[in-house]
């Protein structure tokens, strides 16, 4: 009996029913120091066991607090969904890459936040998803609010939780778009590598690898197939003239728009490529080439007829095209670019804007043309050029009114080169403005130095080119040049042609006026073979008029000749000129001359071309 008391008065004491107790206690029936050891030991535990759960709760608060951290402080786009892919949370990062607040991101199934072809994947991987512990799907085109599509992966971890309670997994989205962005940036930047490689930059026409590429491999088909090949090696005439006196955009633009009028008269299955400044180079592989390198020769040409406008200016271009054949020209590419190299030269020394196929009777002439081009280059630099005089005579009297500087080239193994052996070569490849200026200074110093020795000569004729009257301050040039030698500007007198003035009228027209305001002297030269309108002489600021050594060559044989003197020579009067007669070579001519007024005069009548040297002891007694 007293047993079972005691196990009431326990429970009533576990259940706080502390009633219960005393009525128990009350009987008598328990021992009080019993129970109240039996209370202490109970309170002891009581305090452990509630010790142990608020370590468990602040324990559990902790990994409450570190979730949240890690689902809201990451940089990473998470969610929480269950076993159907309905969003049951999401942090800001969520939040803010798909566009939607939180209240309507919670209202959202996974599977909307997906473009519609890949919600199958996604629905395919929750359902393994329910069945294991994760999934990872790659591809996935996210879909954002307002249609903004963006390209990453879906890692999916199932959420610890009992067996029997519905799956539920935390998503992370990872944003791949600016990797792929970047990936496309670096695969663009590989295609554009490549085609920068294989393309010219100016006109996107293939470059010269690219050709050889093609070259090759058009030879080992035709020798494949016994067929043939047709390379034509086309070069614009006189475009570093327009390169150097416009600037290197104005003969860009050019370049760009010859490439685009070349390409408009080939075939898909031609190339067309750029393989220098000017050059270019078509490859033609049909079957028909060899006939039809001619017609396309033909119609590339046609296309320079066409003036090229570039900003305001307008250039009238031509182009020289040689042709070689695979394989009665070479059988390797390296051969056929040669021949029709060679073929291209021999086209512009017939007179250029022409078309050449190759013959082998043709190599010797080009490769020495070429090898006189290469020689030219660095002429100046050794010292090769010198100057010849030839005096001018006052046809009354028979006094020396001046000399005439003439240049001439001592070639290391031909000799002595007259200009017309080098000046257009020169002009060519753009040296003849540097060697034009050698040539005033070199006759400034002479007539400077003639003077020292005690010889008097009263002017220093020099022969200007176009490119010195297109140098910004020519005027301040030639006037340094003169006070560099303690000259007067009127000892100076230069020539200009009149197919020089034809030429570019306007554009040399402020430096002459330049120069006459200076007090050098300006003449006409090779006058009557420009076909000059009054109008134009007539604004001019000129000194005197050359007339051509052709005229008075057949003064006394041709009647029209004669009168193209008197006239030139009357127009001298008109516009108050001297008038020199270049190549007197007898006493009837300078009495026709000087009966019908003409003043002064030059030839081997009296005296050709001579050293410095010669001149002084000529007219130094």
């Amino acid at each position: 009996m007293a047993q079972d008391l005691y196990a009431q008065a326990r429970r009533a004491l576990e259940r706080g029913d502390f009633d219960r107790l005393g009525r128990l206690l009350g009987q008598g029936e328990v021992d009080l120091t019993t129970l109240t050891e039996e209370l202490r030991i109970y309170q002891a535990e009581l305090e452990v066991q509630n010790a142990e759960l608020r370590e468990a709760q602040v324990a559990s608060e902790r990994m409450a607090q570190r979730y949240n951290t890690l689902f809201s402080a990451m940089p990473l786009a998470q969610l929480v969904v269950d076993g159907n892919g309905l969003v049951l949370d999401a942090n800001a990062l969520a939040e803010q890459l798909f566009g939607l607040r939180n209240r309507h991101l919670r209202h959202h199934f996974l599977q909307r936040l997906v473009i519609p072809l890949d919600r199958e994947r996604l629905a395919a991987a929750l359902s393994r998803g329910r069945q294991g512990d994760g999934e990872v799907v790659e591809g996935v085109h996210f879909l954002a609010d307002g249609g903004d599509v963006f390209g990453g992966e879906l890692h999916m971890a199932r959420l610890a939780g009992d067996a029997d309670e519905p799956a539920q997994f935390v998503c992370a989205v990872l944003d791949l778009s600016k990797l792929l962005r970047q990936q496309e940036a670096l695969r663009r930047s590989e295609e554009k590598l490549e085609f920068l490689a294989h393309h010219d930059t100016l006109t996107h026409l293939p470059n010269r690898t690219l050709l050889n590429d093609r070259l090759a491999q058009g030879v080992s088909r035709a020798h494949r197939h016994h067929g043939v090949m047709a390379v034509l090696f086309v070069d614009l005439d006189r475009f570093k003239i327009i390169n150097d006196r416009y600037g290197h955009g104005a003969g860009d633009e050019l370049l760009r728009e010859a490439a685009e009028r070349m390409q408009g008269q080939l075939r898909d299955s031609d190339t067309l490529a750029r393989v220098g400044g000017d050059e270019f180079v078509v490859l033609l592989e049909d079957a028909d080439c060899a006939r039809r390198a001619g017609r396309v020769a033909n119609r590339l040409l046609q296309v320079f007829g066409p003036p090229f406008q570039v900003g305001k200016e307008r250039f009238q271009v031509s182009a020289s095209i040689g042709i070689s054949l695979y394989p009665a020209d070479g059988t390797d590419p390296d051969t056929l670019l040669r021949h029709a190299d060679i073929a291209m030269y021999e086209a512009k020394s017939r007179g250029r804007n022409d078309f050449q196929f190759f013959h082998a009777d043709m190599a010797g002439g080009v490769v020495a043309q070429l090898e006189l081009v290469h020689a030219l280059r660095g002429a100046l630099r050794r010292h090769e050029f010198v100057l010849y005089f030839q005096p001018q005579i006052d046809l009354g009297s028979g006094r020396l009114l001046g000399v005439e500087a003439l240049l001439r080239w001592h070639h290391s193994r031909q000799g002595l080169l007259p200009p017309a052996r080098f000046i257009a070569l020169a002009e060519e490849i753009g040296v003849l403005g540097e060697v034009g200026d050698w040539v005033l200074e070199t006759a400034c110093a002479q007539l400077a130095a003639w003077r020292n020795s005690g010889l008097e000569v009263p002017r220093m004729a020099v022969n200007l080119v176009l490119q010195q009257l297109e140098q910004e301050h020519f005027v301040e040039r030639v006037e340094r040049v003169l006070q560099r030698y303690q000259l007067s500007p009127g000892a100076l007198q230069l020539e200009v042609t009149e197919a020089m003035l034809m030429r570019q009228a306007e554009r040399a027209l402020a430096h002459l006026h330049g120069l006459r305001a200076l007090g050098v002297g300006i003449a006409v030269d090779d006058f009557g073979t420009g076909y000059s309108s009054l109008g134009r002489i007539h604004r001019l600021p000129i000194d005197q008029l050359k007339i051509d050594r052709s005229f008075v060559g057949d003064i006394g044989h041709d009647s029209a000749d004669e009168t193209t003197v008197r006239s030139i020579i009357g127009l001298g009067k008109t516009l108050g000129l001297e008038v020199l007669a270049e190549g007197i070579e007898c006493d009837d001519q300078v009495l026709f001359l000087a009966r019908e007024g003409c003043q002064a005069g030059q030839g081997f009548l009296y005296g050709r071309p001579v050293s410095a040297r010669e001149i002084l002891e000529t007219y130094g007694r």
